[in-house]
């Protein structure tokens, strides 16, 4: 299962290992939530698997995600259908959080999602899955540069929608071929929607609460436990580091919290105090490349300050 929305540096596919080390409490406070992947793995975790049961969930980021988190619950991009252009993104992703983090590249939320070359190309595929307009499509392509596309990037089963094509497709084939076609649009490109319908329920929303402070300004309630995944400095890949993050405040700001913290970093930082207990580790290779052409292989940690609620 993914949890929460798309964010660089997501926690979806360890949310469940994390999430087993936090002890049960009142409140939850995801103070770095991002695509808050942690506290939807926590809400719809079954109780009898993890010993959370917390009453409340807190989840803050100066990002505006958390508005988009909720705004995903309540359903309201279960229809969402919209091609943003690149003209778009730039336009509206200052007023709306979600264009913002789902159109841009590696949910980055500075660059557009597509380069300009490939933009034409997944528009045509887009219209087709959401709409089934072909107009984009029929526009773009013939059998060579489809066949030239499909090879230049690498699209698993190609050899069906060329054929499919190659016998002009839409035109000649019957509603069962046609749905092939659309089955494998659908399979290759990825529609931007989400569907937290597991959460819709409202004794599960009245405990989410959403903040978009500085983790410094969130007032800590008693009887809660924190979790922190700030901001990475990442080796080699500078359009990831976060300059304007401080690590030492922020080390010396969960130094002072009487509260139980479990804080997630990379094992090289070497920015947490000694005294912190390792309580998770495990290898992850980056889907960026560094600026030497290679991926990175990070050890991902978390740490706990040994405090109880």
């Amino acid at each position: 299962m993914n949890y929460g929305l798309p964010y660089l540096g997501s926690k979806s596919k360890i949310a469940t290992d994390i999430i087993s080390f936090f002890p049960s409490a009142d409140n939850f406070y995801d103070l770095f939530a991002g695509g808050c992947a942690i506290t939807h793995a926590l809400m719809v975790a079954p109780r009898n698997l993890f010993n959370n049961g917390f009453k409340n969930y807190i989840v803050n980021d100066i990002n505006g995600m958390p508005e988009v988190f909720y705004n995903a619950i309540m359903g309201k991009y279960h229809d969402e259908k919209r091609w943003i252009s690149r003209d778009d993104y730039f336009k509206f992703k200052d007023s709306d959080n979600y264009i913002r983090w789902i159109w841009s590249f590696g949910n980055n939320g500075d660059n557009y999602l597509f380069s300009k070359d490939i933009e034409p190309i997944k528009k045509a595929f887009h219209y087709v899955v959401m709409f089934n307009n072909w107009t984009y499509f029929e526009g773009l392509y013939t059998y060579d540069f489809l066949k030239e596309t499909l090879n230049k990037y690498g699209i698993d089963d190609s050899k069906i929608f060329l054929d499919l094509y190659k016998s002009n497709y839409r035109k000649r084939l019957g509603r069962k071929e046609h749905l092939r076609v659309i089955k494998w649009i659908q399979k290759n490109y990825i529609n931007v929607r989400y569907n937290f319908s597991e959460l819709q329920q409202l004794q599960q929303l009245e405990r989410l609460e959403r903040l978009s402070l500085d983790y410094r300004e969130v007032g800590i309630k008693p009887n809660s436990v924190i979790y922190c995944d700030i901001p990475y400095k990442i080796k080699g890949c500078n359009d990831y580091l976060e300059k304007e993050f401080d690590h030492k405040t922020f080390w010396e700001w969960a130094e002072n919290q009487t509260h139980p913290i479990y804080v997630s970093e990379y094992s090289y930082s070497g920015n947490h105090p000694e005294k912190w207990e390792t309580v998770y580790e495990k290898e992850k290779i980056s889907l960026r490349q560094s600026s030497d052409g290679k991926r990175n292989r990070n050890i991902e940690k978390l740490f706990w300050n040994r405090k109880t609620p």
